[in-house]
């Protein structure tokens, strides 16, 4: 038995802190996770595999594009005459009150309903049993208790589109603990919600798939899906690559001695070098951080920061269709200070201030907005708040 598990495709969403797009480049970004989707399904028919788990979020939001939802029939149609169901559950992002809308796909497309139910059915031969549900509304309080204990069939996969958490009550995705899963003895969890895959758990595996295209500078790197194969009584998940459209973010030092021209050399190698070095990738989106001397050339800092730089960098590389390079940012380098503030107060700070919990808290109303809420319920917010902060409590006293 093979399937294939993915999530978080977010299809027709927009690329996010992006201005001045060439033309070109645009029509790529628009359908950018469409292509990946289409990328994914081939793979799927090449491979044959016996099914495919889509863990939520199929949509970025519950009424998508008429070009979206006609794209995703074709894609379903495709799959059907090669006889590969498709087993789905809404997120937090598409989710539906299912009693009183109904979703038509074709036949080969089951969607989970509002609440956890298992799906029997066959695949290459052997029996399966999948557990899911879809959410009716954005937030939903923590699920698996009513996930039942794997019996005696031979498969038993658990499909989730949730968030690791350790307070339930605050949490508001579907929040779960490894220990939860672990005691259903299922033999995968198929996760989404997360955007960076990620494999929590081997014995049994529990796995995010991640996303299948990045949409925004956080989501860098190799973008893909989990190809899941029956391997000597186990099932193991291969991770295989999509050639999408790339976000990078890479660093860039050069010497205060560089004059403009040289500079610009530079980012242009720079930006080359790297498209050699991920030969697979469609396409990029690139942001250069230029990691500068602290006593460099005021005047090369001007063009810099008032985007002479860019726009000549942009001009220079208007013919490649591949790379779009949509920020240069300068981190100047400062010397490291010994004793620069009491250890102890830092720590103390941290605890009190840098808190999930606090940081929500602190954020009062603006957390009625979707995007806001989303952004604090990240597991990593907390800690890059607290780096920013550092950062410019060192920018501030190192000025005195």
């Amino acid at each position: 038995m093979k399937f294939i598990h993915t999530a978080d495709l977010h299809l027709d969403s927009p690329f996010e802190g992006l201005k001045k797009i060439p033309d070109n480049f645009s029509k790529q970004l628009y359908k950018a996770s469409m292509t990946a989707f289409d990328e994914m399904i081939k793979d799927a028919i090449n491979k044959k595999v016996d099914f495919i788990l889509i863990a939520g979020d199929l949509y970025d939001n519950p009424h998508p594009s008429v070009t979206a939802q006609l794209f995703l029939q074709k894609e379903f149609t495709k799959l059907k005459q090669f006889g590969i169901p498709v087993y789905l559950c809404l997120g937090n992002h598409d989710f539906l009150d299912l009693e009183k809308t109904k979703l038509v796909y074709p036949e080969n497309v089951y969607v989970f309903p509002n609440k956890v139910v298992t799906k029997e059915f066959f695949a290459d031969g052997q029996p399966v049993s999948l557990t899911s549900f879809s959410y009716g509304k954005q937030w939903v309080k923590c699920q698996t208790s009513y996930f039942p204990i794997k019996g005696s069939e031979k498969w038993h996969l658990g499909m989730l589109h949730g968030e690791v958490s350790s307070n339930f009550e605050e949490a508001k995705y579907a929040p779960f603990s490894l220990s939860q899963l672990k005691s259903k003895n299922y033999d995968y969890w198929a996760l989404g919600h997360i955007h960076k895959r990620e494999i929590l758990s081997e014995d049994p595996w529990i796995v995010y798939s991640g996303n299948i295209q990045g949409k925004n500078i956080k989501e860098i790197g190799v973008k893909g899906y989990y190809l899941v194969e029956e391997q000597e009584g186990q099932l193991v998940p291969n991770f295989c690559p999509l050639t999408g459209i790339q976000w990078v973010e890479t660093v860039l030092g050069f010497e205060k001695e560089d004059t403009f021209e040289q500079l610009k050399t530079k980012v242009e190698t720079k930006l080359i070098d790297i498209k050699k070095a991920t030969p697979s990738a469609r396409a990029f989106v690139m942001r250069i951080i230029l990691k500068a001397p602290l006593d460099f050339d005021s005047s090369l800092k001007e063009r810099i920061i008032k985007g002479v730089l860019l726009g000549q960098v942009q001009s220079d590389m208007q013919d490649d269709h591949s790379l779009f390079l949509y920020d240069i940012a300068i981190n100047t380098v400062r010397s490291q200070q010994k004793n620069f503030w009491d250890i102890d107060t830092e720590k103390e700070a941290a605890n009190l201030v840098f808190q999930e919990t606090t940081l929500y808290r602190l954020a009062d109303n603006l957390v009625k907005y979707r995007f806001i809420d989303e952004h604090f319920a990240q597991p990593s917010i907390a800690k890059s708040i607290k780096n920013k902060s550092r950062a410019y409590l060192e920018e501030e006293m190192d000025g005195e």
